[in-house]
């Protein structure tokens, strides 16, 4: 649903009501992949975090699945690209009013291969 209202509406990704929501969803997501595969909670989507996870990993010699580790990189770059809207999704020039930037389509592109990444885990 917020794919398709993001796509529909670009300044949806300044709604910070919106945004909130979705970070969250994207969260509780990847958290849940996680706990369920590897027994870890997520403490957040920052990259102090997957800094944590990855010498959790490397510490205990697991292996991630492949699509899991896409799935996890994803969620990271969302929410990287969220995080810095402000700075690197903007209304472009004082007299635009779009938001046609390669950082809000790409945003549309990790969003899409998330859920598809999510959807072939078939969690």
């Amino acid at each position: 649903m917020f794919l398709k209202n993001l796509k529909e509406n670009k300044v949806i990704v300044f709604n910070y009501e919106i945004i909130s929501s979705f970070e969250r969803d994207l969260f509780l997501t990847i958290q849940g992949v996680l706990n369920d595969r590897y027994n870890y909670r997520l403490e957040g989507l920052t990259y102090f975090h997957i800094a944590n996870f990855k010498e959790k990993i490397n510490r205990e010699n697991i292996v991630l699945d492949k699509d899991i580790k896409s799935l996890l990189d994803t969620s990271f770059e969302i929410n990287s690209i969220i995080n810095k809207r402000n700075t690197s999704i903007g209304y472009g020039g004082a007299k635009s009013t779009s938001l046609d930037n390669k950082n809000y389509t790409l945003l549309i592109e990790l969003i899409e291969y998330y859920i598809s990444l999510y959807e072939k885990i078939g969690v």
